[in-house]
Parts: C-alpha cells; structure tokens; sequence
C-alpha cells in the first residue's frame, strides 16, 4: 500500500470491550479482522489500545539490577581492567564439593564465572567446551591442557578466597539472565513484532469472553423458556384430561338413559297410546 493510500485509508478501529453484545463484538472483530488480511498492523490500527510498547533491556542490564552494591562495584571494576585478578593455583586449590544436587550445580555455575573471570572463555560464551566432564571429576581431570575451573576449584575458593565472591555472584548473575533471555519465547521479536502479538491476543481473549458470556447468557434464557413452557403445558394437558372426562361422561349418561328402557315399559307406552286415540276418535 502507498503512503497516499494509507493516509486515506488509515482509521481507528474499536476494539472489543467487556460490555459488549454479541452483534457488536462480532462487527468489530470482522473489522479488526479486515485490517489483518489487508497486511495492516493490527496494533497501529487500534490506536495501540490493547498492548503498549515494552522497553527492552538485556541481559546483563537486567543482572545488574540484581546484584547488591558491592557486587555492581567489582563487576563494574573488572568490566573496565580495573580488578585485580589474583593468582589461582589450578591444580591445587582444590576442595570437596559439599553433597547434594542443588549444590553442585551452584559451584558448577561459579566455575564457569571463575572461566570467565580468569579468561579462559568471554562473558558471551557461557556455555563450558569440555562437555566430557562428569559431575564427579577432578580438578586434574578437567583442567589438564585447557587449565578450566571445575566444581572443585570453585569449592576452595569460595571458603578461602571470600573476597572474589561479590565479582563471582556478579558473574553467575549474568550467566542467569543471559540463560532467561535465551528461554524468553519473544527473544526473536521486535517491540513492535511483541506489540502486535499482544494486541492480537487480547482481542482474541476479548471476544471470546464476550462469546462465552452471551452463549452462557443465551443458555439460561433458553433453559428458563423450557422451564415455563412445562408448566403451561401441564396446564393444558390438565384442561386436556378435563375436557376428555366431561365428553366420557357426557356419553355414558346418554347411553344409560336409552338403555333404562325396557321391552316392557315400550309396550305399555304403546297401549296408552293406542287407547289415547281410540277415545279421541270416538
């Protein structure tokens, strides 16, 4: 589309509110739905009602609103060549890893800063190469031509060098967020990508709320009709059952009262009868 056109064609579609009916949720959305297979931004035609724009902060902005002040100062310190890094005997600061699976995972985590921190590896590759060590190696076995911290070496430090901890939790700060950035399902889309994601799913959740509760409203309306509907057809049904017990009544008495004339009662009659007109005659 032109910019002429667009400058025409551009409007402010109303989105689906919580209050709205059914006929009127539907005239927005077949809207709404217009301006999407047009290849329109559905976010920008809604006037960015439903979703506004998240800033964005990386990873290591978002770890550094973690760490405590200490922890920021070093980690600053370092991040600038201003630290100094001490010594690390390799193969003989060494120490047991206390037991406990939550335990060797946080010294597996501060092994890989220590990496880090040393230079052995940069902050932007967090992931350890030598995938081959098991949790239970050494310190010999791991290091030999790479000189890589493991578990155990982050074991001695943390009880004999403390004051390395603030730069080391910095470091494991990072490596997290770093980690939630990468697990984070809007980490391949822009704002605006974000933004029209949202402002989708909340018409979509709008309307079918609207639906639910005019189906659900539709549905007692209908089983109240149903309801009163019995009620008036048991009247009838009862006016029915009257009308039908009069009619057999109403026979029956005709019936008997034909029947209670007998041979004898008919003949007498007719004698009377009879007689009657002979003396009229006479």
């Amino acid at each position: 589309m032109s910019l002429d056109n667009l400058r025409q064609d551009f409007t402010i579609h109303p989105i689906p509110e919580i209050d709205d009916d059914l006929e009127t949720t539907a005239t927005k959305l077949k809207d709404l739905a217009s301006v999407v297979q047009k290849g329109n931004s559905l976010a920008l035609w809604t006037g960015l009602k439903a979703a506004t724009p998240q800033p964005r902060s990386d990873a290591e902005t978002n770890a550094r609103m973690q760490m405590t002040p200490s922890e920021r100062q070093v980690y600053d310190a370092w991040k600038e060549g201003k630290y100094q890094i001490p010594e690390f005997e390799w193969m003989g600061n060494v120490a047991v890893v206390p037991k406990g699976a939550q335990s060797l995972k946080k010294f597996e985590k501060r092994a890989i800063a220590m990496d880090i921190i040393w230079g052995w590896r940069p902050l932007s590759q967090p992931e350890r190469e030598d995938k081959g060590e098991g949790e239970g190696s050494s310190a010999s076995d791991s290091i030999s031509t790479n000189a890589r911290a493991t578990p155990e070496n982050a074991s001695w430090l943390t009880f004999n060098m403390p004051a390395t901890l603030p730069l080391i939790q910095a470091v494991v700060r990072v490596l997290n967020a770093e980690n939630q950035a990468q697990q984070n399902p809007h980490a391949g889309l822009s704002e605006m990508e974000i933004v029209e994601m949202e402002t989708a799913r909340k018409i979509v959740a709008a309307a079918e709320r609207n639906r639910s509760r005019e189906l659900e409203r539709i549905r007692l309306l209908t089983r109240s009709i149903s309801q009163n509907t019995e009620v008036m057809k048991a009247r009838i049904q009862s006016l029915e059952k009257r009308l039908q017990s009069s009619s057999s009544s109403s026979s029956s008495s005709s019936s008997s009262s034909q029947s209670s004339l007998s041979p004898s009662t008919l003949e007498t009659t007719v004698l009377r009868g009879g007689k009657r007109k002979q003396r009229e005659s006479d």
